[in-house]
């Protein structure tokens, strides 16, 4: 096999140790199985493998893609660059097409906690090319092929190909209550709305 990419996505069992170095070394050792491939690290509380979700544990998940079903092109977007600027950047970075093709047909963009902004997602929900998918992590570190992995704030891969992509997404929460002004809390937690108890509130 010849992969164009290979995405792994790491969890190490406590969010508190997770490192940029850690993140190096993974991304340095998935270089060296796969040389010719551009490589993306993702670090979070969790990862997805063989169906089951793995939170609380060391684990890693890996997805590679074929050079003979997808070409990819990495944009990484260095942790230095001003957070103003990356919602501009993630958006030039989805427009990107491989060399010797002529339209993107997928877009993964994995987004460490300085990208991870309303405003770099309401700028990735304006790109009016090809489909977008993706999720933030604790960190990312990303390599072109011949190049030394670094730690970045975004890592944006533009594949072309025959590979085809459909994206669907669900919502991660659910209204209960229509909305309502927090009239108590401690801490994180609600006690009033709308001057009314709140498990009240949400019983109604």
């Amino acid at each position: 096999r010849d992969p164009s990419v290979v995405f792994v996505f790491t969890a190490g069992g406590n969010p508190e140790r997770a490192t940029p170095d850690a993140t190096l070394i993974a991304a340095r050792e998935a270089q060296a199985l796969c040389p010719g491939a551009v490589v993306v690290v993702a670090d979070a509380p969790g990862v997805l493998s063989m169906g089951a979700e793995r939170e609380g544990q060391a684990a890693a998940a890996a997805l590679c893609f074929d050079r003979s079903v997808a070409r990819a092109t990495l944009t990484a977007l260095p942790l230095d660059l001003p957070r103003e600027s990356h919602c501009d950047a993630i958006a030039a970075a989805a427009a990107r097409v491989a060399e010797g093709d002529r339209r993107n047909v997928g877009v993964l963009a994995l987004l460490a906690t300085a990208s991870h902004t309303p405003e770099a997602l309401t700028g990735i929900a304006n790109h009016q090319g090809a489909p977008i998918v993706g999720a933030g992590a604790a960190l990312v570190a990303g390599a072109a092929p011949g190049v030394a992995p670094t730690s970045c704030a975004a890592a944006v891969v533009t594949l072309s190909g025959s590979l085809r992509m459909t994206v669907a997404a669900s919502p991660a929460v659910r209204a209960l209550t229509p909305w309502m002004r927090v009239t108590g809390q401690d801490g994180p937690f609600l006690l009033t709305l709308d001057d009314k108890p709140a498990l009240d509130a949400v019983g109604d």
